[in-house]
């Protein structure tokens, strides 16, 4: 039997995550602006609090480190590198885990600025360990302010090691700034300048245009709209139905 709906959809907005653009945000810090004065061999440190007036020593929101930077007084080019290294407490004293390290940057006098990809989440600790002619050497900061403190470990702890501070001490940071992007996808890309696709964790070069087809089916008491896409999307379909007698 015919049903008495008879459906015209006078408005449709089919809205798909896939071809939508980012929303812009700028990138959080977290770090100590000091400048590296000084240096040791044979340990790696961990940053613990920062003096006010710096960016938070503990990194403040989940996402990805796409950058950062490292400020140093005047040393001669090519003979210093520092890596960046990322630490998580394990809830064990004072034991953290590596969770993520870049590659070693070369240093030049002055602010250094490196690229890197490194997902985090609220609540991890910046680090760092160098070379000095190829041989462990680590640069820091003497600051004198008993705000400023950072843990130190006996050697290089490796990606995905854990390691106890062997001690900590009050008046030292470590020159490093890191910029972190959100990761709306989770896909471990930040979205602002490593994701040309931050809706969609299967992309990260631009978004792949979306086709859609759709039907209708129409019973007594139900409109049923199928959509189709030819890639995964989230999609809201929005109509009228008429229902007869001027009723909508």
């Amino acid at each position: 039997m015919r049903s008495k709906f008879a459906v015209t959809i006078l408005a449709a907005t089919l809205v798909i995550s896939a071809l939508g653009a980012a929303s812009a945000s700028a990138a959080t810090q977290a770090g100590n602006n000091c400048v590296g004065n000084d240096g040791v061999d044979g340990i790696t440190f961990v940053g613990l609090s920062s003096a006010p007036g710096n960016p938070p020593a503990t990194i403040p929101v989940s996402g990805v480190i796409s950058k950062w930077t490292f400020n140093v007084e005047p040393i001669e080019s090519g003979f210093y590198s520092q890596a960046l290294k990322i630490f998580r407490a394990t809830g064990a004293p004072q034991q953290y885990q590596v969770i993520g390290e870049s590659a070693q940057g070369s240093l030049s006098s002055g602010l250094n600025t490196f690229t890197t990809r490194i997902p985090v989440r609220a609540g991890d600790l910046i680090g760092n360990n160098g070379l000095f002619f190829g041989e462990p050497f680590v640069i820091y900061c003497e600051t004198e302010n008993p705000a400023d403190r950072f843990g130190i470990f006996d050697g290089n702890p490796t990606l995905g090691s854990t390691a106890t501070t062997a001690d900590d001490a009050e008046g030292f940071q470590i020159p490093i700034v890191v910029f972190i992007e959100p990761d709306a996808d989770n896909d471990g890309f930040g979205d602002e300048t490593q994701d040309a696709c931050p809706q969609s964790a299967a992309f990260q070069t631009p978004c792949p245009p979306v086709a859609l087809s759709t039907s209708t089916q129409v019973k007594k008491n139900s409109v049923t709209i199928i959509v189709t896409s030819s890639t995964a999307a989230p999609v809201t379909v929005k109509g009228v139905a008429k229902l007869g007698k001027g009723k909508k």
